[in-house]
């Protein structure tokens, strides 16, 4: 056994100073990629597995929103619930209730029995005219 000295002391130190700080990059790199992972709707087996299914995407301008709906005004109007995922310019998730619209958005989205869910959406750029007042359902 080696006797103790200040050499030893300060490889022990800079060994552990380098395995601390290559163990906050990976991390750091780990939490970082769980945000960036594409929109995508599970699909579960009866053995318990589980797939990523990836979802269609649409670029959209949101001009209405109501509590349980988004629409262009025109043609295209989602479904939205307490699981859709809103995420602001700033990469904040965000409640409906704060979504300001007009917006231009991408939208990842599912459909069930012919209706379209939104799962995420992603807004890109705000109209400076927007407001966070649900407009959906009222005459213009």
């Amino acid at each position: 056994m080696k006797p103790f000295t200040r050499k030893n002391e300060k490889s022990t130190s800079a060994r552990s100073c380098w395995t601390r700080f290559i163990t906050s990059i990976v991390l750091i790199l780990l939490v970082a990629g769980m945000g960036a992972t594409p929109a995508g709707k599970k699909n579960f087996h009866a053995d318990g597995k589980e797939d990523l299914i990836q979802l269609p995407l649409v670029k959209m301008m949101i001009h209405k929103k109501g509590l349980n709906q988004i629409s262009d005004g025109a043609k295209k109007t989602f479904d939205v619930s307490e699981q859709t995922i809103i995420v602001g310019m700033d990469g904040k998730e965000m409640d409906i209730r704060e979504m300001l619209v007009p917006c231009e958005a991408q939208v990842a989205y599912f459909t069930e029995n012919g209706v379209p869910h939104a799962q995420r959406i992603d807004i890109k750029k705000i109209d400076p005219n927007a407001s966070n007042k649900f407009n959906l359902g009222k005459s213009d």
